[in-house]
């Protein structure tokens, strides 16, 4: 059981062609810190309604302290799940502070997560996994922070997922919406 998860956590971080959710943009202001477009309750009921029974996965900045940019990725996961992976565009905005990343409480001792930038610094690819097969804890909340540098000055921090992939410990993958 460890090898099938462990093949099937690496052939997730090489293959790059299957792409489990869209691509979604989430916004902050550098001013106020907020996730941008937030909506009124009555708005956020309608989209829980939406979303709900599903696995949903979001960026949020959390922070901003002059040029450092302080990311949070949560999920609200439906299944058990194991072991994940996303990308983040860096593009010619932002590049990724190395060894910035940190796992939450959700996740064990024994879940291992590897940040790196790719594609000639374009993308920050994070893969998630446990060798024993350890399972995410909860339902919801934040899996990984991280920092990231932003090259200019942008008033307006966008944050893209992309190639989003969450799997259990047998290596079953599941759908996955980016919010």
């Amino acid at each position: 059981m460890k090898n099938k998860l462990f093949i099937a956590l690496l052939g997730l971080a090489i293959i790059l062609g299957t792409t489990m959710c869209n691509s979604t943009s989430v916004s902050s202001s550098s001013n106020n810190q907020t996730q941008s477009g937030q909506t009124n309750n009555q708005g956020q009921n309608q989209h829980n309604n939406q979303t709900s029974g599903k696995n949903v996965i979001s960026a949020q900045v959390t922070n901003v302290s002059g040029s450092t940019i302080d990311v949070a990725v949560n999920l609200s996961n439906v299944q058990v799940v194991s072991g994940y992976q996303f990308d983040v565009a860096l593009n010619d905005k932002y590049s990724f502070i190395d060894g910035s990343e940190t796992k939450s409480s959700r996740l064990s001792d024994k879940h291992i997560i590897v940040a790196k930038a790719v594609e000639n610094g374009n993308v920050l690819r994070v893969l998630c996994y446990s060798m024993p097969g350890t399972d995410i804890s909860g339902n919801s909340g934040a899996l990984v922070n991280f920092k990231l540098k932003a090259k200019k000055n942008i008033a307006n921090h966008v944050i893209t997922l992309s190639n989003c992939v969450i799997c259990d410990k047998q290596g079953k993958t599941f759908e996955v919406i980016v919010k």
